[in-house]
């Protein structure tokens, strides 16, 4: 893939956040504050999710194919990453 580097960037944030949230359950920190935390790594798994798929398609779709697939991949990428 054209983007592991920042691929793995991204992988390597998400194991802070899944470091930073596993500490606060050690440490019973506040429910609502969990919740917090929950919500932004599921979010950045999301955003992981969608550029791994972006990469895989725009590499392997796009540069065998139109500039209108590369519009398509684009409204794909859209409804992925709602």
């Amino acid at each position: 893939m054209k983007s592991c580097q920042n691929i793995t960037s991204h992988i390597r944030r998400l194991e802070g956040q899944l470091g930073a949230l596993s500490r606060r359950i050690e440490s019973d920190a506040y429910c609502a504050e969990l919740v917090h935390l929950f919500m932004s790594t599921s979010k950045s798994f999301d955003s992981l999710k969608a550029k791994i798929i972006e990469s895989y398609l725009r590499e392997n779709v796009v540069e065998k194919s139109s500039t209108k697939l590369d519009k398509d991949i684009d409204s794909l990428m859209k409804l992925i990453k709602s």
